[in-house]
């Protein structure tokens, strides 16, 4: 059986002074998730996604009126640069 190891990228809720993008790595041989870098810059980065063709990370910021950051994937260093950061312009809709 071929075992194989990948990065697994997390955002999780914190203020962009907070390390709130997290890179880690899966061993499928031990079943292990092991933290190896972790990123500030973005507030409440609820949603990540990797477009693998250009090596880019993409988060979106859960503020008020949304936010789209991208950037570029270091494998080699295990680093990622911020490229582009976008309004969303998606503020919060109140229900009554």
């Amino acid at each position: 059986m071929r075992y194989l190891q990948y990065d697994v990228f997390v955002g999780c809720y914190g203020r962009a002074k907070d390390d709130t993008i997290h890179w880690l790595t899966f061993d499928s041989e031990n079943g292990k998730l092991c933290q190896q870098r972790s990123f500030s810059g973005v507030d409440n980065p609820s949603f990540l996604s990797i477009y693998k063709e250009k090596n880019c990370l993409y988060a979106i910021s859960e503020v008020d009126d949304g936010e789209v950051v991208s950037f570029a994937i270091d494998q080699q260093n295990q680093h990622i640069y911020e490229l582009n950061r976008q309004a969303a312009k998606g503020g919060r809709v109140l229900l009554k």
